[in-house]
C-alpha cells in the first residue's frame, strides 16, 4: 500500500523543488553579473551591496547598494535596483553568461532605482567650484546659478539641502502583433522636480533594434510632464532674491526678462498667449505638460526635417502649463539667429578666412598649496625621492593628492601625501597659428 504512493510523492517534491532550482539559477546569474560591475569599477569607485532578491515571474532586485567614487567621504547609497521583464529565462540562460554580444533583447523591459541619497557633502562642493572656475575662464563671466533658474549644488548646498533623494524608472514593451513599441522614463527628485516621458514607436520589433534597422520606425505620439514643486521654487526664489538684494517679486520679473531676452537671443518669437503663460509660470510654478500626436504616424526622418515654424501643427502638439491648456500655440523661429548663420555671414564679409591653429601642450609650475585648484586637470607631480606621477588629479583627501593614472589595459590611482610633494605643474593648452 505504501509504494501507492512514492509518485505522488515524487511528483510533489519536484514542483516544489524547480522553483527553488530555477530562482537560485537566478541568483547565481544576477550576482555574477554584480560582481563582475563591482570588479570593473574597483579603480574609481568602491561598491557594495547588502543582498539580492529575486522573482519567478521574472524579477531580479540588488538592495542596499553603496558607491563610494574616489574623492567623496560619504558614500552614494541606493535602497534597491529592481529589473523586471516577461522572460524569467532571461537571468539563467547559458549561453547568455558568458556570450553577452548574443543576448537578445527582451520584448519587455522594467527598471527602478529606488531611493538614491546623493550627498552633498564638502567633496561634490569643491569639485563643482572647480568646474564652475574651469567653465568661468573658458566662457568669461563668474557663475552663478541664482543669474537663472538653474539647480546645481553650489545653491542646493547654500540653501540647506546636506543631501538629494530621488527615484529613476526605465521601461520598455514590444507589441509583436501590432509592431509597437512604448517607453517611458520618470525621475523624481524629492522635494524639487519631477519629469515624467513615454513615446510610442510603430514598424519596430525586437530583432530590428538588434540588427540596426531604425529606418522603418514611426513616431506615433509622445507625452512628456515637468513639475517643480511650488514650494521649492518659493524657497529658491526668495534666497535668491536676497542673495541679489531684490525683493522675491523684483527677482521674478528679472527671470521673466531673462526669459523675454534668451527668447529673442536666440530668434524665437512666442505668440501673445504662450508667452504669457510661460511668464506666469516662473511666478507659479508647478506643472508644464506636453503632449504629442500627429494625425497619423510620421517617419522620424521626416519629423527632424520639419521647420521649425511647421512643427506645432504637423505633430498636433498640445501644451498645458498648471492642468490649463495654452490655445494659442503660435512659435516663429529666424533660423539665422537660431543657427548662428547670419553672423558667420556677416563676418565672412568683413574677415579674412580664419587662420589654421596648432594645439600646443605645455606644463606649467603651480604652488603645492594651490593644488586643490586643479581637480579634473591633467598634472605632474614630483614627490620627494619617488617617480613623477602624471595624471588626471580625481580628489584631495586626508592630506593626500589622488591621480589616476592610465596603464596598460586600465588606469591606476596613486595616493601621494601632500607632504611629501616637492613640485607640482599642470597641464595648459597654447594655440598658435600656422605659418
Amino acid at each position: 500500500m505504501r509504494r501507492k504512493y512514492r509518485v505522488p510523492l515524487i511528483i510533489l517534491i519536484l514542483l516544489l523543488a524547480v522553483p527553488l532550482v530555477v530562482k537560485g539559477l537566478m541568483y547565481l546569474r544576477v550576482k555574477m553579473a554584480m560582481d563582475d560591475f563591482v570588479a570593473e569599477a574597483a579603480t574609481q569607485a568602491a561598491i557594495t551591496y547588502e543582498g539580492i532578491d529575486t522573482e519567478l515571474q521574472g524579477a531580479a532586485s540588488v538592495v542596499g547598494i553603496e558607491v563610494l567614487p574616489e574623492g567623496l567621504k560619504q558614500p552614494i547609497r541606493i535602497e534597491r535596483v529592481r529589473l523586471a521583464t516577461d522572460d524569467p529565462w532571461l537571468f539563467i540562460k547559458p549561453d547568455q553568461w558568458f556570450k553577452r554580444d548574443r543576448q537578445e533583447i527582451p520584448k519587455q523591459l522594467r527598471v527602478a532605482v529606488q531611493s538614491v541619497r546623493v550627498p552633498l557633502d564638502d567633496a561634490v562642493y569643491k569639485t563643482f567650484v572647480r568646474r564652475m572656475e574651469a567653465q568661468q575662464l573658458l566662457h568669461g563671466g563668474p557663475p552663478d546659478a541664482c543669474e537663472s533658474f538653474n539647480l546645481d549644488p553650489l545653491e542646493l548646498k547654500a540653501m540647506g539641502f546636506d543631501a538629494l533623494t530621488m527615484d529613476l524608472g526605465m521601461s520598455y514593451q514590444f507589441r509583436m502583433v501590432d509592431e509597437r513599441l512604448d517607453m517611458s522614463v520618470d525621475i523624481d527628485l524629492h522635494d524639487i522636480e519631477s519629469v515624467s516621458m513615454s513615446m510610442r514607436l510603430t514598424g519596430l520589433v525586437p530583432e530590428d533594434i538588434g540588427k540596426g534597422r531604425m529606418t522603418s520606425a514611426r513616431f506615433a505620439q509622445a507625452d512628456m510632464k515637468v513639475r517643480l514643486e511650488p514650494a521649492f521654487g518659493t524657497r529658491f526664489v526668495a534666497h535668491c532674491a536676497k542673495k541679489q538684494g531684490l525683493t522675491p517679486a523684483a527677482y521674478e520679473d528679472k527671470l521673466v526678462k531673462d526669459f523675454r531676452d534668451n527668447l529673442q537671443h536666440a530668434g524665437v518669437t512666442l505668440g501673445q498667449e504662450l508667452q504669457q503663460a510661460l511668464e506666469n509660470y516662473y511666478r507659479q510654478w508647478g506643472d508644464i505638460r506636453i503632449y504629442i500626436k500627429p494625425e497619423e504616424p510620421i517617419g522620424m526622418g521626416k519629423a527632424m526635417g520639419l521647420k521649425p515654424d511647421n512643427l506645432v501643427k504637423a505633430l498636433g502638439v498640445s501644451l498645458f502649463i498648471n492642468e490649463k491648456p495654452v490655445n494659442d500655440l503660435d512659435v516663429k523661429v529666424d533660423l539665422h539667429k537660431l543657427t548662428g548663420e547670419q553672423e558667420q555671414a556677416n563676418g565672412a564679409k568683413s574677415s579674412a578666412a580664419p587662420k589654421r591653429l596648432r594645439v600646443i601642450r605645455e606644463y606649467k609650475p603651480v604652488p603645492v598649496d594651490a593644488l586643490d585648484r586643479y581637480l579634473g586637470r591633467t598634472v605632474r607631480i614630483h614627490p620627494l625621492d619617488q617617480p613623477i606621477r602624471e595624471g588626471v588629479l580625481v580628489a584631495i583627501v586626508d592630506g593626500e593628492a589622488q591621480v589616476r593614472q592610465r596603464t596598460f589595459g586600465g588606469s591606476v590611482t596613486s595616493h601621494i601625501p601632500l607632504q611629501q610633494i616637492r613640485s607640482v605643474e599642470v597641464e595648459t593648452l597654447r594655440r598658435e597659428p600656422l605659418n
